[in-house]
């Protein structure tokens, strides 16, 4: 995958209007992983297909639904 095709973790927090916090939030619980991280420097980088997702995951937020419960049903296949 090449990095010029993706947004920083910064790029993508201004985006989708969610901290860097909760993105590293999202992706220590799984619901949001992203696209690639360098090995060298750790840096995340996040497609911006995964706008909608994380759209997504505001909404379920603002309704209340608890993100554990999420990734629970997500990953209980």
């Amino acid at each position: 995958m090449y990095k010029s095709n993706l947004l920083s973790i910064g790029e993508f927090s201004q985006l989708s209007r969610m901290t860097i916090k909760a993105l590293h939030y999202y992706e220590k619980i799984k619901l949001l992983q992203p696209a690639w991280i360098d090995p060298d420097s750790g840096y995340r980088y996040y497609d911006a297909s995964q706008l909608h997702y994380v759209q997504m995951i505001g909404l379920f937020t603002d309704l209340d639904i608890r993100l554990n419960y999420l990734t629970d049903e997500l990953y209980e296949e």
